[in-house]
């Protein structure tokens, strides 16, 4: 009995997965299981519709209606309308969203450049990049150093420069 429903529970995830991410887009849905996620373009949403995506005040996309807008730590769905003022990276496909993975609103605090943070877990990551585990890839400004894979950490994004200006140890 157990068996029969842990099997129906299965099927009915995977349904409701596959049915979740499959679309009529002709690119292939963003898998959302740690593998590390290239941007096509990040900042912060300054304008959002339905329709339109804005970032940095500066370059605007059309949103596909098949979107994937989630929250990178966490992976769990997020609306795209409310993620004005935050920072996001972007996958697209001849200026049209398919994906948005939002970080934090963007933080103002004195004597700093405005930034946005990333936490988690890292993963190894190529010269000039930092990767967590969640599969978050982020651009580091030159001399940052990126601690060991496995570390517990925050990444402090320069929303101007789209690059992290620290990565610090917080486990």
């Amino acid at each position: 009995m157990i068996r029969g429903r842990l099997a129906a529970l299965v099927c009915v995830a995977a349904l409701a997965v596959g049915g979740a991410c499959s679309g009529h887009s002709r690119n292939a849905t963003v898998v959302l299981d740690g593998r590390p996620r290239h941007a096509n373009d990040e900042g912060v949403v300054t304008a959002v519709s339905r329709e339109k995506l804005t970032l940095d005040g500066k370059r605007t996309y059309r949103v596909d209606r098949h979107l994937q807008s989630f929250e990178t730590t966490t992976l769990k769905v997020m609306p795209l309308l409310t993620r004005t003022g935050s920072y996001v990276q972007i996958g697209q496909d001849h200026g049209k969203v398919r994906s948005i993975a939002s970080y934090t609103p963007v933080v103002n605090r004195p004597a700093q450049p405005p930034t946005a943070f990333h936490t988690g877990t890292l993963a190894r990551g190529k010269s000039g990049q930092v990767v967590f585990s969640d599969g978050s890839v982020l651009r580091v400004s030159p001399g940052v150093v990126v601690p060991d894979a496995g570390r517990r950490a925050r990444a402090e994004i320069d929303v101007a420069s789209h690059r992290v200006r620290a990565v610090v140890v917080t486990g």
